[in-house]
């Protein structure tokens, strides 16, 4: 996979930590075009939602879009969280 860079690294003010590796990538872009969606949901979606990390001026933030974002669900803009209990391993379910 060919990448542009439309502003150069060393002029950035935003550091980047990405949650997968280059060769994970190559990885599902493959998959994709070789496996059923299906096959590929059941492989991929345990590290479909995981946070990006950014560090700007110093300060580090994340980016966590697997949130509740249902203002009216007692979960809303809570993260993901997995449960001991066997009913509900997870706080909500992800549609």
């Amino acid at each position: 996979m060919i990448y542009k860079e439309l502003f150069p690294s060393h002029l950035r003010a935003i550091e980047i930590d990405l949650p997968i590796s280059d060769d994970e990538l190559k990885s599902r872009n493959l998959e994709y075009d070789n496996l059923t969606p299906k096959k590929f949901n059941t492989l991929r979606t345990k590290n479909a939602f995981n946070p990006v990390t950014l560090k700007y001026k110093g300060l580090i933030h994340e980016i966590q879009f697997n949130a509740c974002t249902n203002p009216l669900c007692k979960n809303y803009g809570l993260p993901q969280e997995r449960f001991e209990i066997k009913s509900k391993p997870y706080r909500y379910k992800i549609s």
